[in-house]
C-alpha cells in the first residue's frame, strides 16, 4: 500500500507541472464561448408558426397541383440552362494525385487558412514522391498545386496530369 501511495505522490506531483497545449486550450475556450452563445442566438430567433391546415379540402389533393407545376418549371428551367451553355466551357477533370504532405500533419492542422496555388514543376520531381516518370517526357513540365501557409511555407503538393 506504501508503494502506491508514493507511486500516486509522483504522479500528482508529475501532473501539477504540466502545463497544456496553448493551441488546445485556445481551441477549447472557443468552443466553450461558442457553446454559451449559442443558446442566446436561438432565443433571438423569432418562433417559426405554422399555417393553419386546411380542413375543407383533403390535404393529399391540395400540393399535388402545384408540385407538380414546380416540378415541371424546374425542368424546363435546367433544360434551358444546360443548352446555353456554351460547349468551350466544358472541360474534362485532370486526373490529379492525393495531396503529399512535406512538413507533419499537425504543422498543416494548426494552419489556419492554407491556400492553393496552380504551378507546373519538373517532371523529374515526380520521382522524389515515389511516382512513375516516363523517361521520354521528363524534361517536360508537370502541373502541380501547391497547399501553401499565408506565410508562403509549401505544405503539401499534389500534381495532375
Amino acid at each position: 500500500m506504501e508503494r502506491m501511495d508514493e507511486w500516486l505522490a509522483v504522479a500528482r506531483s508529475d501532473v501539477a507541472h504540466r502545463q497544456p497545449d496553448p493551441l488546445v486550450e485556445q481551441r477549447l475556450l472557443d468552443r466553450m464561448r461558442e457553446r454559451r452563445a449559442l443558446p442566446s442566438v436561438a432565443a433571438a430567433q423569432p418562433p417559426r408558426v405554422r399555417p393553419a391546415p386546411h380542413r375543407d379540402r383533403p390535404r393529399f389533393w391540395f400540393g399535388v397541383p402545384t408540385a407538380l407545376a414546380s416540378a415541371a418549371l424546374a425542368g424546363v428551367a435546367l433544360l434551358a440552362w444546360v443548352f446555353s451553355l456554351p460547349v468551350e466551357t466544358i472541360e474534362p477533370r485532370l486526373a490529379a494525385t492525393p495531396f503529399f504532405a512535406v512538413v507533419s500533419a499537425d504543422a498543416i492542422a494548426a494552419e489556419r487558412s492554407p491556400i492553393v496555388v496552380e504551378s507546373t514543376l519538373p517532371r523529374v520531381t515526380l520521382a522524389d514522391y515515389g511516382l512513375p516518370v516516363d523517361p521520354a517526357r521528363v524534361d517536360e513540365a508537370v502541373g502541380a498545386e501547391l497547399l501553401l501557409s499565408r506565410a508562403g511555407v509549401v505544405l503539401a503538393v499534389r500534381f495532375k496530369e
